[in-house]
This record gives C-alpha cells, sequence and structure tokens, in this order.
C-alpha cells in the first residue's frame, strides 16, 4: 500500500466513523421532535416510526456487508468506500429533501457556539453577585394555573450556579432575567 492508498483508507474510515455518529445519535431524536407525545394518534406514529427506523438501520447494515463486501472483494475496497461515500451523499440529500416539511424549523439565524460563550463570558462577569432567594424568580415564565398551555418547571438546584449569575444584572436593574436557563 502507498502513502495516497493509506492516506485514503484513514480518511474514508474517519469520514464513515463520523457520519455513522452523527446519524446513530441525531436521527432518533429528530425523528421524535416530529411527534406530539400529548396526542394519542402521533404517539402510535412515533411508536411506528421507531419500529421503522431500527428495522432500516439493521436492514441498511445487512445490505452493507453483503453489498460492500462483494464491491471490495470483485472491485477493491477503494470502490467499496466510494459507494459507501456515494450512499452517504445519497442520505444527506433525501434527508435535507425533506427540511421544508419537518415540524421544528430552524427561526433563529444565530451561531450557539458564540451564545454559549456569551453566557459563559457574561457569567463570569457576574459571578460576585447574589442570587435571588425566590428561586421562581430565576423564571422567564409565570406559572400561570388558569392557562391552557401546561408548562413544566424544572427544579432548581445549585449545580453549575455561576450559570444563572449572569441573569442577574437584568433581574436586578429590570426585574427580568435576560436569557432562558
Amino acid at each position: 500500500m502507498n502513502k495516497g492508498q493509506a492516506a485514503m483508507l484513514f480518511s474514508s474510515l474517519y469520514m464513515i466513523g463520523l457520519g455513522s455518529a452523527g446519524i446513530k445519535a441525531g436521527l432518533p431524536s429528530h425523528g421524535a421532535d416530529q411527534f406530539d407525545e400529548k396526542d394519542p394518534e402521533e404517539r402510535k406514529q412515533m411508536s411506528s416510526f421507531f419500529n421503522w427506523l431500527l428495522l432500516s438501520v439493521c436492514l441498511g447494515g445487512a445490505m452493507s456487508l453483503t453489498f460492500i463486501v462483494w464491491i471490495q472483494t470483485n472491485r477493491g475496497w477503494d470502490w467499496g468506500f466510494g459507494a459507501s461515500a456515494v450512499a452517504m451523499l445519497m442520505a444527506v440529500f433525501i434527508f435535507a429533501s425533506g427540511t421544508p416539511n419537518y415540524r421544528i424549523q430552524v427561526v433563529k439565524k444565530t451561531n450557539p457556539l458564540i451564545e454559549i460563550v456569551q453566557v459563559l463570558l457574561v457569567s463570569l462577569r457576574n459571578r460576585k453577585l447574589q442570587l435571588p432567594e425566590n428561586h421562581e424568580d430565576l423564571y422567564e415564565l409565570n406559572k400561570d394555573k388558569e392557562s391552557a398551555i401546561e408548562v413544566e418547571f424544572l427544579p432548581h438546584r445549585n449545580i453549575y450556579r455561576f450559570i444563572f449569575n449572569q441573569n442577574l444584572m437584568h433581574y436586578l436593574l429590570l426585574g427580568y432575567p435576560s436569557i432562558k436557563t
């Protein structure tokens, strides 16, 4: 094996691993977001989705183990990696073509990494400020017992207290938090 073939082999292996990791972790949660758990009909559809997803993953694995091995045996391993790359590109194209039909749409066009860094910097700047005595004041939404929309509030915990401090300046000056926590 020469250097070019070795580079092709290892870059292909890394790309397949990266692509598989993204699919295995992201696709089930993305699919679950397309259904409403509170609707009984959609709950059944979500169960059916996961059954079909698992079947598709298993059949895809079985087909790749037979078809790709056949290609590698008869044509060479470079053709096998090429076929895998083409299959993944087709999958990305099919996934992206369904974007207009997905239930949850991304409205915000900001970079989430920049927002995380901003929260951490403000938290660092406000780290000496005290939290309010009433932890319910940290929520942006008020608990409304008469509202038709049921909002679940997670109980306050003292883990990662420094992140709550980024909201304190707005809480003290304006009476409400600036960023959801």
